[in-house]
Protein backbone atom coordinates (compact mmCIF):
# COMPACT_ATOMS: atom_id res chain seq x y z
CA UNK A 1 0.00 0.00 0.00
CA UNK A 2 2.84 2.37 0.77
CA UNK A 3 4.15 1.81 -2.77
CA UNK A 4 0.77 3.01 -4.03
CA UNK A 5 1.19 6.24 -2.07
CA UNK A 6 -0.98 5.39 0.93
CA UNK A 7 -0.42 7.43 4.05
CA UNK A 8 0.26 5.86 7.44
CA UNK A 9 -3.31 6.66 8.49
CA UNK A 10 -4.73 5.01 5.36
CA UNK A 11 -2.64 1.92 6.01
CA UNK A 12 -3.85 1.79 9.61
CA UNK A 13 -7.46 2.12 8.41
CA UNK A 14 -6.92 -0.64 5.84
CA UNK A 15 -5.53 -2.92 8.55
CA UNK A 16 -8.50 -2.14 10.80
CA UNK A 17 -10.95 -2.80 7.94
CA UNK A 18 -9.28 -6.11 7.07
CA UNK A 19 -9.28 -7.22 10.70
CA UNK A 20 -12.94 -6.22 11.05
CA UNK A 21 -13.83 -8.37 8.04
CA UNK A 22 -11.80 -11.27 9.41
CA UNK A 23 -13.53 -10.94 12.78
CA UNK A 24 -16.95 -10.75 11.11
CA UNK A 25 -16.14 -13.92 9.14
CA UNK A 26 -15.07 -15.63 12.37
CA UNK A 27 -18.36 -14.65 14.03
CA UNK A 28 -20.35 -15.99 11.06
CA UNK A 29 -18.47 -19.32 11.21
CA UNK A 30 -18.91 -19.47 14.98
CA UNK A 31 -22.68 -18.88 14.75
CA UNK A 32 -22.98 -21.50 12.02
CA UNK A 33 -21.01 -24.05 14.04
CA UNK A 34 -23.02 -23.39 17.19
CA UNK A 35 -26.27 -23.74 15.23
CA UNK A 36 -25.06 -27.20 14.15
CA UNK A 37 -24.68 -28.04 17.84
CA UNK A 38 -28.02 -26.37 18.55
CA UNK A 39 -26.39 -24.12 21.12
CA UNK A 40 -26.16 -21.01 18.97
CA UNK A 41 -27.74 -17.78 20.03
CA UNK A 42 -30.25 -15.77 18.07
CA UNK A 43 -29.56 -15.08 14.41
CA UNK A 44 -27.43 -11.99 14.03
CA UNK A 45 -27.79 -9.83 10.93
CA UNK A 46 -24.50 -9.57 9.09
CA UNK A 47 -23.69 -6.02 8.09
CA UNK A 48 -20.92 -4.44 6.09
CA UNK A 49 -17.89 -3.75 8.21
CA UNK A 50 -16.25 -1.37 5.75
CA UNK A 51 -16.26 2.31 6.39
CA UNK A 52 -17.42 4.91 3.93
CA UNK A 53 -14.24 5.22 1.87
CA UNK A 54 -13.75 3.51 -1.46
CA UNK A 55 -10.37 2.25 -0.27
CA UNK A 56 -11.94 0.77 2.86
CA UNK A 57 -14.61 -0.88 0.73
CA UNK A 58 -11.98 -2.41 -1.56
CA UNK A 59 -9.98 -3.64 1.43
CA UNK A 60 -13.14 -5.20 2.88
CA UNK A 61 -13.89 -6.95 -0.43
CA UNK A 62 -10.32 -8.27 -0.60
CA UNK A 63 -10.40 -9.47 3.01
CA UNK A 64 -13.79 -11.17 2.61
CA UNK A 65 -12.53 -12.96 -0.50
CA UNK A 66 -9.28 -13.90 1.24
CA UNK A 67 -11.07 -15.62 4.13
CA UNK A 68 -13.62 -17.32 1.83
CA UNK A 69 -16.58 -15.62 3.49
CA UNK A 70 -19.13 -15.79 0.66
CA UNK A 71 -21.99 -14.03 2.46
CA UNK A 72 -19.67 -11.32 3.69
CA UNK A 73 -18.09 -10.98 0.24
CA UNK A 74 -21.47 -10.41 -1.40
CA UNK A 75 -22.28 -7.77 1.18
CA UNK A 76 -18.90 -6.05 0.81
CA UNK A 77 -19.20 -6.01 -2.99
CA UNK A 78 -22.67 -4.43 -2.72
CA UNK A 79 -21.32 -1.87 -0.25
CA UNK A 80 -18.33 -1.07 -2.48
CA UNK A 81 -20.57 -0.71 -5.52
CA UNK A 82 -22.83 1.67 -3.58
CA UNK A 83 -19.73 3.77 -2.80
CA UNK A 84 -18.92 4.01 -6.51
CA UNK A 85 -16.27 1.31 -6.83
CA UNK A 86 -16.30 0.09 -10.42
CA UNK A 87 -16.59 -3.51 -11.57
CA UNK A 88 -13.08 -3.21 -13.02
CA UNK A 89 -11.67 -2.16 -9.63
CA UNK A 90 -13.48 -5.01 -7.89
CA UNK A 91 -12.19 -7.53 -10.42
CA UNK A 92 -8.64 -6.19 -10.05
CA UNK A 93 -8.75 -6.53 -6.26
CA UNK A 94 -10.24 -10.02 -6.38
CA UNK A 95 -7.73 -11.05 -9.04
CA UNK A 96 -4.84 -9.79 -6.90
CA UNK A 97 -6.13 -11.63 -3.83
CA UNK A 98 -6.71 -14.80 -5.87
CA UNK A 99 -3.11 -14.60 -7.09
CA UNK A 100 -1.84 -14.16 -3.53
CA UNK A 101 -3.98 -17.06 -2.26
CA UNK A 102 -2.72 -19.25 -5.11
CA UNK A 103 0.89 -18.37 -4.31
CA UNK A 104 0.30 -19.06 -0.62
CA UNK A 105 -1.23 -22.45 -1.46
CA UNK A 106 1.74 -23.22 -3.71
CA UNK A 107 4.22 -22.35 -0.98
CA UNK A 108 2.23 -24.31 1.59
CA UNK A 109 2.41 -27.32 -0.73
CA UNK A 110 6.15 -26.87 -1.09
CA UNK A 111 6.53 -26.65 2.69
CA UNK A 112 4.60 -29.91 3.10
CA UNK A 113 6.80 -31.61 0.48
CA UNK A 114 9.97 -30.32 2.11
CA UNK A 115 8.83 -31.56 5.52
CA UNK A 116 8.01 -34.97 4.07
CA UNK A 117 11.44 -35.10 2.40
CA UNK A 118 13.11 -34.04 5.66
CA UNK A 119 11.26 -36.79 7.53
CA UNK A 120 12.25 -39.35 4.89
CA UNK A 121 15.89 -38.27 5.05
CA UNK A 122 15.82 -38.40 8.85
CA UNK A 123 14.46 -41.94 8.69
CA UNK A 124 17.22 -42.92 6.25
CA UNK A 125 19.83 -41.33 8.52
CA UNK A 126 18.47 -43.22 11.52
CA UNK A 127 18.60 -46.48 9.55
CA UNK A 128 22.14 -45.72 8.38
CA UNK A 129 23.29 -45.00 11.93
CA UNK A 130 21.71 -48.23 13.17
CA UNK A 131 23.40 -50.19 10.37
CA UNK A 132 26.70 -48.48 11.15
CA UNK A 133 26.39 -49.43 14.82
CA UNK A 134 25.68 -53.05 13.84
CA UNK A 135 28.70 -53.04 11.52
CA UNK A 136 30.98 -51.72 14.27
CA UNK A 137 29.66 -54.40 16.62
CA UNK A 138 30.22 -57.09 13.97
CA UNK A 139 33.79 -55.89 13.43
CA UNK A 140 34.46 -56.07 17.18
CA UNK A 141 33.14 -59.63 17.32
CA UNK A 142 35.23 -60.59 14.26
CA UNK A 143 38.35 -59.11 15.88
CA UNK A 144 37.69 -61.18 19.02
CA UNK A 145 37.38 -64.32 16.90
CA UNK A 146 40.72 -63.47 15.29
CA UNK A 147 42.35 -63.31 18.73
CA UNK A 148 40.65 -66.46 20.03
CA UNK A 149 43.18 -68.91 18.52
CA UNK A 150 46.06 -66.94 20.05
CA UNK A 151 44.34 -66.92 23.44
CA UNK A 152 43.59 -70.63 23.36
CA UNK A 153 47.12 -71.37 22.16
CA UNK A 154 48.57 -69.45 25.09
CA UNK A 155 46.38 -71.25 27.58
CA UNK A 156 47.30 -74.71 26.28
CA UNK A 157 51.06 -74.03 26.22
CA UNK A 158 51.09 -72.26 29.53
CA UNK A 159 52.28 -68.95 28.11
CA UNK A 160 51.00 -65.73 29.49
Amino acid sequence: MREAGASEQEIREAIADALAVSDAARRIMERHGLRQLETGGPEEKTVSVAGTSRTGALVAVAAAFAVNAATLLEMQVAHATALGVSQTELEAVISAVAFIKNEAAHYAGEIVQLREERDRLQQLLDELQATQAQLVQSEKVAALWDFLPAITSCSTTGES
